[in-house]
């Protein structure tokens, strides 16, 4: 429990999900009215990792259990069954860390004509290989100021000797006259719609992440469980404990299907019905049917095969739009020090959210009362449905 523990907490400290990545990637952009476009980049990989990794995670666990011709059973992978995900995860990890370290451009107005230790590692390793900065683009881009027209495009600084200036400032991008920025004061900065979408952000978060977590469990949960007790009476339609009871193998491939929807659904449905109905009208939309989604899931398992299986996966996918047009359709928040502060509560209830659901499902297996924790996420959706109401569309 303790290693668990400080896994969890070592990941969490390193996590760059803290709004400053994707301030970045907006910044970057050369005009202005591709500026939302950039913003939405971010959202969109971040989702789409978090629904490729529980499938990659159930079809790696056990190896020796599911792919016997391959793993050994006396081996390092008998002794420890979950060591396959974590090392593929540890992998992906320090690639991000390499390319952001490598690659990624300083955009902070203060620290972009500062020498970047990164980027000059990358050229040492170029040059180590080529024999010249030349291919490397340094041209430099200035920050957006929110004042301009759109379509203007943002003014870019050539080199004259590229592979010399890449030495001394490698790829810095500057803001114009090497002025500082004026920024409002936090006062200004966080206005009541500011707050509101930070809590919608952390209410869709609570409750997505917290399914996320309790699903693949709700599936996996022995068809004979030792508790109740046997002689436990249904009173009433809310206390049952009849449940799927999946291999993690099955569970793997039933969330891939829902990945498989979510990836096609985001680059063509979600972006049509968007721009067909508004951003803040889709996402009210969709936060109103979620409460009703959360509120039947724990009744599919009363279906009879194969119905139940179908509603299930229907259910899957219903969720999966929604959650992944909630995050499209969330407002945009401009400066980094909001775009923390909204990322940070967003973490706090992806931290929370899945520990209070946990305990609930738990209570719910001992009491009778398995739907417990899907239908208190149906309590949060419907809070987060009524809030949306109060939230302005500035576009």
């Amino acid at each position: 429990m303790a290693a668990i523990a400080l896994s969890r907490a070592l990941g969490g400290l390193t996590n760059p999900n803290v709004g400053v990545v994707q301030t970045c990637v907006g910044e970057l952009v050369e005009r202005k009215e591709q500026q939302a476009k950039a913003f939405s980049v971010v959202p969109f990989l971040r989702s789409l990792g978090t629904l490729l990794g529980p499938p990659l995670g159930g079809l790696l666990a056990g190896p020796v259990k599911l792919y016997p011709n391959v793993f050994q059973e006396k081996s390092i992978w008998k002794s420890f069954p979950y060591l396959l995900p974590n090392l593929l995860v540890g992998v992906l990890s320090f690639s991000g860390m390499a390319l952001g370290l490598l690659l990624l451009q300083e955009t902070h107005p203060q620290l972009v004509n500062k020498p970047d230790i990164g980027i000059r590692t990358y050229l040492a390793f170029k040059y180590l290989f080529t024999g010249n900065f030349r291919k490397h683009n340094c041209a430099r881009y200035s920050r957006l100021d929110q004042a301009e027209e759109d379509g203007i495009e943002l003014r870019m600084e050539t080199e004259a000797e590229p592979e010399q200036k890449a030495i001394q400032a490698p790829c810095a991008i500057t803001t114009p006259h090497k002025t500082k920025p004026t920024e409002k004061p936090l006062s200004k900065a966080f206005t009541l719609q500011v707050i509101l979408q930070v809590i919608s952000v952390f209410l869709l978060a609570f409750h997505k992440v917290s399914s996320d977590i309790i699903t693949p469990i709700f599936l996996a949960i022995p068809a004979k469980p030792t508790k109740p007790a046997d002689n436990l009476v249904e009173r009433n339609i809310f206390q049952f404990t009849d449940v799927f009871g999946f291999s993690s193998q099955k569970i793997g491939f039933i969330l891939l299907t829902q990945a498989g929807v979510a990836i096609i659904a985001q680059s063509t449905l979600i972006p049509w019905i968007v721009g067909r109905f508004g951003a803040l009208k889709c996402y009210r939309m969709i936060l109103c049917i979620s409460p009703v989604a959360y509120l039947f899931t724990p009744f599919l398992v009363k279906l009879k095969s194969p119905f139940s299986i179908i509603a299930l996966l229907f259910d899957l996918w219903v969720k999966v739009l929604l959650s992944s047009t909630g995050y499209i359709c969330s407002a945009i928040f401009f400066l980094a020090r909001i775009n923390g502060v909204a990322a940070s509560f967003g973490c706090l209830a992806r931290s929370i959210g899945p520990l209070i659901s946990g305990r609930l499902f738990k209570w719910g297996i001992q009491e009778g009362y398995i739907g417990i924790a899907f239908w208190t996420l149906s309590t949060v959706a419907f809070i987060g449905a009524l809030e949306s109401f109060f939230l302005l569309d500035h576009a």
